[in-house]
């Protein structure tokens, strides 16, 4: 049962992407001599903390009987988390719950919080035991071969697509084998990135956190590098990997396998392009030919 007490009190709602939620609650104030039924609606289109709830006046109880809402969406992914407010302090109510396009929670006295798919049917409930503390990347970001590298063009940026992400994620550990140091860098970067995978075409690519590799990669060897999200990823959504330098002699890694001989869109690549530039801007990533040298070797150690 969810209620709120006094004024200061309220049901609130996360919201981790700017895209278009409705949501409807149905509550009864309850005094020791009346029952109100009332309801509330709207709609949330913002990165917010919104109070969907507030609270009654005083010496009543305000009781939760239904809540709904919905990821308007037709294409983007959401994750929001309930919580009640006591006036200063949020407590959670949920975990962060993530939306596909489409999906939505409803909330009853009788069933609890239930996540409903996108033709308002509610998911059947597993028990799994909790996700690993790494993720493995996919076969066309293991090691082509034990001696040949990729060269990363001059003021260009290469974009490896790495399967959906698991879950919500700040951030990702990525690895990779620098088998020649840039030098005379000027700029020098890797980078997180989502956007839908296209197959011998054009992938959009918004780039959601970068990082700094100009003191990684001016020497060779077996590197690690943290990029932080400064945008939320959300579960389900595709996720690339980005990486790219602007250097007299620019650095080389690892190569990868040659499954982009089939051009699935799974390497991408933008010439005059630094991903810091980028930030949170749609950009177009055109699919790399199908030459086994145009495909780079990643692997991912570990996801926040």
């Amino acid at each position: 049962m969810l209620t709120v007490n006094h004024s200061q009190e309220s049901i609130n709602l996360e919201t981790r992407s700017a895209v278009s939620i409705d949501y409807q609650v149905s509550y009864v104030d309850l005094t020791t001599t009346t029952f109100t039924p009332g309801s509330v609606q709207g709609n949330i289109n913002a990165i917010a903390n919104t109070a969907i709830v507030t609270g009654p006046g005083s010496a009543t109880c305000r009781q939760i009987k239904y809540l709904s809402l919905r990821n308007k969406s037709g294409t983007a992914n959401t994750t929001v988390i309930f919580k009640k407010n006591t006036g200063t302090t949020d407590f959670h109510i949920t975990s962060p719950i993530s939306l596909r396009a489409g999906e939505g929670v409803v909330y009853s006295e009788q069933g609890g919080f239930e996540v409903l798919n996108s033709n308002g049917v509610p998911y059947l409930i597993s028990v799994q035991d909790a996700p690993a503390a790494s993720m493995t990347f996919p076969e066309w970001c293991s090691a082509g071969g034990l001696v040949t590298s990729k060269s990363l063009f001059s003021n260009t940026t290469w974009a490896m697509y790495v399967g959906k992400s698991p879950c919500a994620l700040a951030g990702v550990n990525i690895r990779y084998n620098v088998t020649t140091a840039a030098a005379t860098i000027t700029w020098a970067e890797a980078a997180l990135a989502t956007g839908q995978l296209v197959a011998n075409g054009n992938s959009a690519l918004t780039v959601v956190g970068t990082t700094d590799i100009s003191g990684v990669i001016n020497s060779v060897g077996l590197k690690t590098t943290k990029i932080v999200a400064t945008r939320p990823i959300h579960e389900y959504d595709d996720l690339w990997v980005l990486i790219g330098n602007q250097a007299t002699t620019v650095a080389q890694i690892k190569q990868g396998t040659t499954i982009e001989q089939h051009q699935q869109g799974v390497m991408s690549a933008n010439v005059n392009t630094r991903p810091s530039t980028i930030l949170n801007i749609a950009t177009g990533f055109l699919t790399e030919s199908n030459a086994a040298s145009n495909c780079c070797s990643l692997i991912c150690i570990g996801y926040t």
